[in-house]
């Protein structure tokens, strides 16, 4: 049973993500967590909020309401539906409902109402800081569809389960996977050799590699995405040392603020 966090705002397009990710994972099986992070706007002492359970309590309905939106729209026959509302970020909810539960994968919109980029810089947020995998869903995207995808690998070392959830929508697509590498000029001994590692990875599913030189990976990975014509673009963020750390979150980031299509990060 796979089981997905849906993080929502509680915008329609948060419910299009949701709806989305209902079609192409399927109800029969499927865990569902709708999760609502709320601040306490207007309220004297935001720290300690004096009337915060008449807060909790306008939150926890209005996500209820936007769960019955969505049982509207959406047979959920099969599918086991949680809704959380919580004070506080939502990085912090997110980490710790996966302290509690094994969640496969977060997905959710990079708009939000009215069409504002608040939401989406929440998403390219999480993204960054948390130890799941994050699937962004682009503002006016009207189906999942991943035919192509695109797998940045930055020849670093992959642990044994990176790959699991950008191979499961791979088949779950029945699409192409097609390996890229951005080279930078960086000392081949300090490249990784991930070709059995991927094959093994990405069994009975189509390949191909494909290996362009820049000194922009985010530039060079958007262009290549293009000319592909890729339906998902999957990067790699690795939570390590300093310089290292800044690049991944940097074209993490980049690509996610600026690609018009989904984009999957994947945890390492």
């Amino acid at each position: 049973m796979a089981h997905l966090l849906l993080p929502t705002d509680l915008s329609d397009q948060s419910l299009k993500a949701a709806q989305l990710a209902l079609d192409f994972f399927g109800a029969e099986g499927t865990h569902f967590t709708l999760v609502h992070a709320f601040g306490a706007v207007g309220l004297t002492d935001p720290m300690l909020p004096a009337d915060l359970s008449a807060l909790q309590t306008a939150h926890d309905q209005a996500l209820g309401e936007f769960e019955q939106r969505l049982r509207d729209s959406r047979d959920l026959t099969g599918a086991r539906v949680r809704a959380v509302a919580s004070f506080g970020s939502l990085p912090e909810l997110v980490d710790e409902l996966a302290r509690e539960e094994d969640i496969d994968l977060v997905l959710m919109s990079s708009g939000g109402k009215d069409g504002s980029t608040l939401f989406g810089s929440a998403t390219s947020h999480l993204m960054l800081s948390t130890h799941l995998p994050v699937l962004e869903i682009p503002h006016g995207q009207s189906t999942l569809t991943f035919r192509r995808i695109l797998f940045a690998d930055d020849h670093g070392a992959l642990g044994p389960h990176t790959l699991d959830m950008l191979a499961a929508i791979a088949r779950l697509s029945q699409g192409e996977v097609i390996i890229a590498h951005v080279a930078t000029g960086r000392p081949a001994s300090e490249l990784i050799d991930n070709g059995d590692t991927l094959a093994q990875a990405f069994r009975g599913i189509p390949l191909r590699a494909v290996q362009v030189e820049h000194n922009n990976v985010t530039e060079a990975l958007l262009d290549l995405a293009r000319k592909e014509e890729v339906d998902l673009i999957a990067v790699l963020h690795r939570h390590q040392g300093l310089w290292g750390g800044l690049f991944h979150m940097s074209v993490t980031k980049d690509v996610a603020l600026h690609s018009p299509i989904p984009v999957l990060a994947l945890e390492q």
